[in-house]
């Protein structure tokens, strides 16, 4: 058996909870009630941080979010795309420094950074009311695939770190949370940065742990030719685990798995081993006192990306 397994569980930013940021909340005007809009692509407004695109002519006094016959749901604004809990919708950043500051109003255990590009570190601080009682930064830049040698060092292929975890947060009901992260190039983005509390049981994960790939890539051929094209889709991952619990343990797992249910989480199965960190939710899930003392939890986990 490996190390226990670890679930974060993230906890919804919400606009009560994001005190300030650097990143502008400018990507087109704020909906006012007077106005009367047309209809078009180019007819777009933000009303609570989500954009709109208005749908209908003549369109005078209806709120965006409680009106979806009069206005079309485009997306969040970029201030706010990595808090909606995916990471498809990226926040798209200029080179340099950025910032966020965030008041949780409860204990978080972990800062998790999903699907980022062009991005050379994210820094976490809680800052208290007797000031910084937490710092520590996730480093992104690229390093050899196989850091082996100084020839791997210098010559073999380079990857650039897309997600990472900072752990151990000092918890602080009543601190402030920033987030400053230095984005390499132009065109930087994250796909998600999530905030979550840990959540460790079990005696360990079995080593039948399995990682399968799904590919979504499409084949076409074409019918006046006959050659054949391939069309690459992005995969996804799924995980199979087998976590052996504490007899102790069998009641409350159930109950906090089955709370799970909807919830995007960061499962985490090993600690050596990187590509067995997923970001996503739990596809199926079953359990039972297989042996008396050491009940058996299976779960399914599939990724978002």
């Amino acid at each position: 058996m490996t190390c226990q397994m670890r679930i974060l569980k993230t906890i919804p930013v919400t606009p009560e909870m994001l005190h300030d940021s650097s990143i502008a909340e400018t990507d087109c005007p704020q909906w006012v009630e007077a106005t009367e809009y047309g209809v078009g692509p180019t007819v777009r407004v933000i009303d609570e941080h989500v954009i709109y695109e208005s749908v209908r002519d003549v369109n005078t006094g209806n709120k965006p979010k409680l009106s979806p016959t009069w206005w079309g749901v485009v997306g969040p604004t970029n201030r706010w795309a990595p808090f909606d809990n995916k990471a498809s919708t990226k926040l798209e950043l200029a080179a340099g420094s950025h910032w966020y500051e965030i008041k949780p109003g409860r204990v978080i255990t972990d800062l998790a950074v999903i699907a980022a590009s062009g991005v050379n570190s994210v820094r976490a601080r809680m800052i208290g009311t007797t000031g910084t009682v937490f710092d520590s930064t996730l480093v992104m830049r690229s390093q050899p695939a196989t850091p082996r040698s100084m020839w791997s060092f210098y010559f073999e292929r380079r990857v650039r770190q897309n997600r990472g975890v900072i752990s151990g947060l000092t918890p602080d009901r009543h601190g402030t949370l920033r987030i400053d992260i230095e984005a390499a190039t132009i065109g930087a983005r994250i796909g998600a940065i999530a905030l979550a509390r840990r959540h460790a049981f079990g005696v360990g994960v079995s080593t039948d742990a399995k990682l399968d790939l799904i590919d979504f890539s499409v084949l076409r051929e074409n019918q006046l030719t006959g050659e054949v094209d391939l069309k690459p889709k992005p995969p996804v991952n799924r995980m199979t685990l087998t976590i052996v619990l504490r007899r102790s343990e069998f009641d409350s797992t159930w109950e906090f798995i089955n709370s799970l249910v909807g919830t995007s989480c960061l499962f985490q199965a090993s600690s050596e081993f990187k590509s067995m960190t997923i970001w996503g939710y739990i596809e199926a899930a079953s359990q039972g006192p297989r042996y008396y003392n050491h009940p058996e939890l299976n779960i399914t986990v599939r990724s978002f990306v």
